[in-house]
């Protein structure tokens, strides 16, 4: 049975939290936000208990856009998935020092924006970074098929591409070493291969041992 806590609080004190929510160690741990054009349903916070994913705390989204979740119990260090359904969700890194604030709209959480959550912000900028590199990647595989294109055209391209894919590389290699004390830095692992990238794993491995070597995804790196 999956476990869940459903916890909502009265919408003053909601709208209270929400706008204090980076500054005061008198307030709860918790995550809130605003999610435009969502009003009145429910966001699903996840992580993971006994090696799956489960739904253990959710709020009902105001009439204005804002939600807050308390998570019970409270968070470790350790990714997690927000979510309105399995198709609209954004991943965030955080545990219940922070009070994190997410802003972002229906069908598109993958992009919303994160504060108060270090982590979280770090994570969401690799993202931002690796997208927009990814879809100037795409932008070129679309001219390769053009068969207007001559050889030499076709050649710059391809030289440019692969200048693209080393860069992306380069750009998380050069995240991790600025993050590898943060488990941040496994976003990023994510770009490079594990057998060629070897000494670069066992870093972050183990960097981040003591802070998030309880988590599953530390585990399974591990144990690859």
């Amino acid at each position: 049975m999956e476990l869940r806590s459903f916890t909502l609080l009265p919408i003053a004190g909601c709208l209270a939290l929400f706008f204090v929510a980076c500054s005061s160690n008198n307030t709860p741990a918790c995550i809130s936000g605003t999610i435009e054009g969502a009003d009145g349903q429910t966001i699903y916070l996840e992580r993971y208990v006994n090696q799956r994913v489960v739904e253990t705390d959710s709020a009902v989204i105001s009439a204005s856009g804002k939600f807050l979740i308390t998570p019970n119990p409270p968070l470790e260090l350790n990714y997690y998935r927000l979510k309105i359904n399995e198709s609209d969700h954004i991943i965030i890194l955080t545990d219940s020092t922070e009070c994190m604030v997410i802003d972002g709209a229906k069908g598109d959480l993958q992009h919303a924006k994160a504060k108060c959550s270090a982590h979280t912000e770090l994570i969401l900028e690799f993202r931002d970074t690796i997208n927009a590199i990814e879809k100037r990647m795409v932008t070129m595989s679309e001219g390769l098929r053009d068969k207007d294109k001559s050889d030499e055209e076709m050649r710059q391209l391809k030289h440019r591409m692969s200048e693209m894919k080393q860069g992306k590389k380069e750009y998380a290699l050069a995240f991790i070493k600025e993050n590898q004390n943060s488990p941040a830095a496994f976003s990023a692992l994510t770009e490079l291969n594990q057998r060629q990238d070897l000494a670069v794993f066992e870093t972050v491995l183990a960097n981040t041992e003591v802070n998030f070597g309880h988590s599953y995804q530390h585990k399974l790196l591990k144990q690859q």
